[in-house]
């Protein structure tokens, strides 16, 4: 009875973080850390911290990282959207998942697509799934948890930056995350 009781004080505390979260970043002069960084490395360093989390589930996480991207950005609130999207690729992963993690230089934006061979996301859910609080009824599963607003938070940094984040998915097939952002001026 104890343990019920420190996983849902567990849970509440993570939302009150994720709704302070969402309220900074909504606050009309955003303070980011911004720093100048590789992207490509610290994409890479991502990815390797993920390998243990996917092999343990006998998944895979692959990436192709153009090299030497240089950024002006929050490389904190980076890892924060990338260990999100990550995190979710593998929290609603199927049989021998897949997942990958790809940097290229468009014209005058720079773009990570974070692609999956998982669940998925039905057509009737993909236009809400940035709300706040809003889970899709594939994903409202005991084993998953989660409060509906990681992805909120993750497009709220994503914008802060001047970026922008899309998705296409397929129900039972996968789904692919875009985040754009311009070379200049992040």
């Amino acid at each position: 009875m104890l343990t019920s009781f420190y996983e849902e004080i567990q849970r509440l505390i993570k939302l009150v973080e994720g709704l302070n979260n969402i309220a900074k970043l909504e606050q009309a002069d955003l303070n980011l850390n911004k720093s100048k960084f590789d992207l490509s490395l610290e994409l890479e360093k991502i990815t390797t911290s993920f390998k243990p989390q996917y092999e343990n589930i006998g998944s895979k996480i692959h990436s192709n990282l153009i090299p030497g991207v240089e950024v002006l950005m929050d490389k904190d609130k980076l890892k924060q959207v990338m260990y999100n999207l990550l995190s979710n690729s593998l929290k609603y992963s199927k049989i021998n998942p897949e997942v990958f993690l790809t940097l290229k230089s468009e014209n005058d934006s720079i773009v990570i697509e974070v692609k999956d061979n998982g669940i998925g996301i039905s057509e009737k859910d993909l236009p809400f799934i940035f709300e706040r609080f809003y889970r899709s009824d594939e994903s409202r599963d005991k084993n998953t948890g989660g409060s509906g607003i990681g992805l909120t938070i993750v497009k709220a940094i994503v914008e802060a930056h001047k970026g922008s984040i899309n998705v296409t998915s397929t129900l039972g097939k996968g789904s692919t995350f875009f985040i754009t952002f311009p070379k200049r001026g992040n």
